[in-house]
């Protein structure tokens, strides 16, 4: 599972990544360097032009030039093709294997605390695993309309029963997340609302096919 930044991580990364090495950050905070690249970028975090002209110069210097492909050097393997020795081929993936992580249909996992469960077998988890809280609600009122999900009335994500579920659209749901700074009856006025809206667009969608 991928490991969550913390507040201090983050705080250090802002610090040092615009004038140091992402490799060394990367070891002092015990993370692979693609995780610093990434949350960097989503930081906004830009390395300073001392940095990159003192990079470059690394680069450009005599040490560094030896190791660069100079202009019309023809690498050594050039027109080879490899072939590996030994027993590999014994050990190579044959058609229609399975790898070791490969599970059936049917199989039920954790993510993100939402408990999913393998729908098909594409070979790719994000489309094979679907969250069993919406085959749930599909099963008793069919398919989610498109830009609509469900959620748990409790927000616990454990308590997967239809009573305890409900759809609905993402605006909504931002206001939720949002609503939790006004006072308790405020708050309960707008889910009011907002249930309101949601049984008006259900009788409008009614009134559309029948007409």
């Amino acid at each position: 599972m991928r490991k969550k930044w913390s507040a201090e991580e983050i705080t250090y990364l802002r610090e040092h990544y615009p004038h140091r090495s992402s490799v060394d950050i990367a070891a002092e905070l015990d993370r692979q360097v693609n995780s610093v690249y990434k949350q960097a970028y989503e930081l906004g975090l830009r390395k300073t032009h001392e940095y990159r002209v003192k990079a470059s110069e690394r680069l450009n210097c005599p040490q560094g030039k030896r190791h660069q492909f100079q202009p019309g050097l023809v690498p050594w393997n050039k027109g080879k093709s490899h072939k590996a020795g030994g027993r590999s081929a014994e050990t190579r993936f044959k058609p229609g294997n399975k790898p070791q992580t490969w599970q059936p249909i049917g199989h039920e996992r954790l993510n993100d605390g939402y408990l999913q469960r393998k729908m098909t077998d594409t070979g790719e988890s994000r489309r094979d695993y679907v969250p069993v809280h919406r085959l749930v609600w599909e099963e008793h009122n069919g398919p989610i309309p498109d830009g609509f999900i469900v959620i748990f009335k409790d927000n616990d994500k454990t308590n997967i029963v239809i009573d305890n579920l409900e759809v609905i659209d993402r605006q909504e749901l931002m206001q939720r997340n949002s609503v939790h700074r006004y006072p308790p009856e405020m708050v309960a006025a707008i889910q009011q609302v907002n249930g309101l809206r949601r049984r008006i667009k259900h009788i409008e969608k009614k009134r559309g096919k029948a007409a």
